[in-house]
């Protein structure tokens, strides 16, 4: 799995690294947009891009290149690459995720297959659920489902099991006895009795002070 990302402020950035270790059992790279080699993606499995929208509906500053040149591409260039891509922005913005939708665009003319649609996280309003819902389709379609459980930790979870040698250490465990004090404490009286509830319902608890 090859994951790219498009980020000017690092939100993108991190997602696709949160991405990636929620992958992890898939081995996948993570690099910026710019950064990659693009005469190798034709031969990707499964490229995801999470990208940002920067500007007047701008893809950010590290994903210009990478994104001029795709949609330089013939219709039939990438038919066998298999993506998807979550946008991120603000619907603050007019324009909400323009670059997520041009890289969407850009790589389904080029032959790409998208395997789960594009998906637009607003960071105004359920950025974090946008991105698990995305993620999951594509980890649901890898086979497994990464965003059940925290699978970055399942590998390494051990289960420890002790036995008791009897029942009666059993139960002597269960009845141990519990300290307690002999200390009565020091009697004060009561100044006030005040009911706190306006209206006190009959059968229902009543709450003083």
């Amino acid at each position: 799995i090859m994951i790219l990302y498009g980020s000017e402020t690092g939100t993108a950035e991190a997602l696709a690294r949160k991405a990636a270790r929620q992958l992890q059992r898939f081995h996948p790279q993570v690099m910026a947009l710019d950064e990659y080699d693009t005469k190798s993606l034709a031969e990707e499995k499964l490229l995801l891009v999470v990208t940002s929208t920067f500007g007047n509906g701008e893809i950010p500053g590290n994903g210009k290149n990478f994104l001029k040149w795709l949609k330089q591409q013939s219709k039939d260039k990438l038919t066998g690459l298999t993506y998807s891509v979550l946008g991120i922005g603000s619907t603050v913005y007019e324009h909400f995720c323009a670059a997520g939708i041009a890289v969407d665009k850009a790589l389904s003319k080029a032959g790409a297959n998208c395997i789960v649609p594009l998906h637009k996280a607003d960071e105004i309003k359920g950025q974090a659920d946008t991105f698990k819902t995305w993620l999951g389709l594509v980890s649901r379609i890898l086979g497994t489902d990464v965003t059940s459980a925290d699978t970055s930790l399942q590998s390494n979870v051990e289960l420890k099991i002790t036995y008791l040698e009897n029942l009666e250490k059993a139960e002597k465990t269960e009845k141990a006895e519990i300290a307690v004090s002999k200390d009565r404490g020091i009697e004060v009286p009561v100044v006030a009795n005040q009911e706190l509830l306006k209206e006190v319902i009959p059968g229902s608890r009543s709450t003083r002070f």
